[in-house]
């Protein structure tokens, strides 16, 4: 049996952006990724604190992830997410699962 794939990413964004700003994009997101190829589910956390916002989302594989993000990255909705996003705190990690 294959071991699934996680997608971890944190970021901040940019001064100006609001939370509830930003959570339109989370949930269209959410649904632009349901049903599709090798997705299995996701999860956003936010530490109103630190600013700081994970998502962790789950695939079937690691190609599989890479495969949605090349489509799903020209939706337009998209565009308008990552101009809230600052850029320069966004990290991105594909690991496998060990055990």
């Amino acid at each position: 049996m294959m071991k699934p794939c996680l997608e971890v990413v944190s970021y901040r964004l940019k001064q100006d952006v609001s939370a509830e700003t930003f959570m339109r994009y989370v949930n269209i997101l959410q649904e632009a990724l349901s049903g599709r190829t090798g997705f299995i589910k996701r999860e956003v956390f936010f530490n109103a604190e630190s600013g700081v916002w994970v998502e962790i989302a789950e695939w079937e594989s690691h190609e599989a992830a890479k495969q949605c993000e090349a489509k799903i990255m020209q939706e337009p909705f998209m565009a308008e997410a990552m101009g809230l996003i600052d850029e320069a705190t966004i990290q991105m990690h594909f690991v496998k699962q060990v055990i």
